[in-house]
């Protein structure tokens, strides 16, 4: 098996374990918000890491798809 396949093997079953990340956290819902009673410039939503997950599956996806077209370009099979 070429090593191109398997990398893409890999980066398909790390991508859908981010996948299945994004949507358990998104079935979470969002968290309570914070007491911000009594402090100044308090964002009650603050942002989490959690909140990048749509952004980071997506840009990985088409990273990985970019990098998989370039082989199979560069590929003389």
């Amino acid at each position: 098996m070429k090593a191109r396949r398997v990398g893409c093997l890999l980066f398909g079953l790390l991508w859908v374990g981010v996948f299945a990340m994004t949507i358990f956290v998104l079935a979470l819902g969002d968290p309570a918000p914070l007491d911000c009673t009594g402090i100044r410039n308090c964002n009650p939503y603050p942002k989490r890491w959690t909140d990048y997950l749509p952004l980071i599956e997506l840009g990985s996806l088409i990273v990985g798809a970019i990098l998989f077209a370039r082989a199979e370009l560069r590929s003389d099979d």
